[in-house]
């Protein structure tokens, strides 16, 4: 109690919350010198175009420009390109990426019991999040899958063909989030799994009627084409990119950062980064759905685990797919209760993605935090199962 009453007097948070806005939107101004409004919405209305045009939604190979979505997506694009006035569209877009992230929230807040007194703030954490306001600005689709996976949580015990609707269509949005039918099946949540099976049909099947079979057949050479691509740079964000920048750094500048030439050489082949990122990353999942399967009791810890472990593994990813970070930290947060060391872990982690854009080393620090959380998270699930009784005694 000491601790939510401290984490929710204003002396406290509001200097934090000010910070938090003030790096948010300069992150964001960055964006605006350097794109346009809903830029990315463009790419997913050409490829539409060119589905009815015969010529396929994936008749574009390439990061950026490129769709990269299952053929299902298409369904949610099409209304909004059906759109004509920009200014329209721009607000409708907006907005319901706004809605989105504070119904969300709503719905957290009510999962966990908690008052609205005690995580107002909780709203301005997610609304002023610069990777989501990114994400809206550029008309990216994140916050469906967002919506899916929040659905498919807090859903999962109470409704679940709500619960299954929101997995089959964070899935369908943007492939990753398949990872979940792993984790409904390991709660042992037979109706979701059903219902999620029947919802992906039903997406499948009017993406088929609507835009013809053949995305179907293409989009699994897309997948097996984008597994083997590199971004590199300052913008992109996966973890092979963040490693090589680091190594441009030492190289640059070995007087300052001699001490990471041991980690330097280990990483000297790119795709070795990938696949031992992939590898760790599958050891995590098993050795947490391992302890899933034997404990319901640890769903919430594995459901923020399966998430962070979705969102820093890809080998393409960008800067507003950090979007999906509110989720499992929001969760984490709430199902401690408020305690006032995870809470002020998950805020120091919020403010990292706040600031670690444009400047210091972008992105990295991001991906330090969200292993360092695994790593924590998982290694309380050890000792919750290994040392029950001596816990229960602390």
């Amino acid at each position: 109690m000491i601790g939510r009453l401290l984490l929710s007097t204003r002396i406290l948070i509001i200097p934090y919350l000010i910070a938090y806005v003030v790096a948010g939107l300069d992150t964001q101004e960055g964006l605006k010198q350097k794109a346009s409004a809903l830029q990315d919405l463009r790419y997913y209305e050409r490829a539409v175009n060119d589905t009815f045009q015969g010529a396929g939604p994936y008749s574009v190979l390439a990061i950026g420009p490129g769709f990269l979505y299952p053929p299902p997506s298409l369904l949610i694009v099409e209304p909004i390109k059906a759109i004509h006035d920009e200014g329209m569209k721009e607000r409708i877009v907006m907005s319901l990426n706004y809605l989105i992230i504070a119904t969300m929230i709503w719905g957290l807040i009510g999962y966990f019991k908690l008052s609205h007194r005690e995580v107002w703030y909780w709203y301005i954490l997610g609304l002023w999040f610069a990777p989501f306001l990114e994400s809206a600005y550029l008309g990216q689709i994140n916050v469906v899958p967002l919506a899916g996976l929040s659905l498919f949580f807090l859903f999962l015990t109470r409704r679940p063909l709500i619960a299954g609707a929101g997995l089959a269509i964070a899935t369908f949005s943007k492939v990753s989030p398949g990872l979940f039918f792993l984790y409904a099946l390991l709660t042992r949540r037979w109706r979701a799994c059903a219902a999620a099976a029947m919802s992906s049909l039903v997406l499948c099947s009017l993406a088929a009627l609507r835009y013809g079979v053949a995305p179907f057949l293409e989009y699994p050479k897309l997948l097996a084409w984008l597994s083997t691509q590199v971004t590199l740079g300052t913008n992109p964000q996966s973890f092979e990119a963040r490693i090589v920048w680091l190594q441009q750094v030492t190289a640059a500048q070995p007087e300052y950062f001699w001490w990471l030439s041991p980690l330097v050489l280990f990483c000297q082949d790119i795709f070795l980064h990938q696949r031992g990122l992939n590898w760790y990353l599958c050891g995590v999942i098993l050795l947490s759905g391992i302890l899933l399967y034997r404990s319901n009791n640890e769903r919430h810890p594995s459901f923020v685990i399966f998430m962070l472990a979705m969102i820093l593994a890809p080998n393409v990813m960008w800067y507003h797919h950090y979007t999906l970070m509110l989720l499992p930290l929001l969760i984490w947060m709430g199902h401690s209760q408020l305690s006032p060391r995870v809470v002020c872990w998950c805020l120091l982690g919020l403010f990292i993605m706040q600031i670690d854009r444009w400047q210091l080393t972008h992105g990295f620090l991001i991906h330090l935090f969200g292993h360092l959380s695994i790593i924590r998270l998982l290694t309380q699930q050890v000792r919750r199962c290994i040392l029950p009784s001596k816990l229960a005694k602390a």
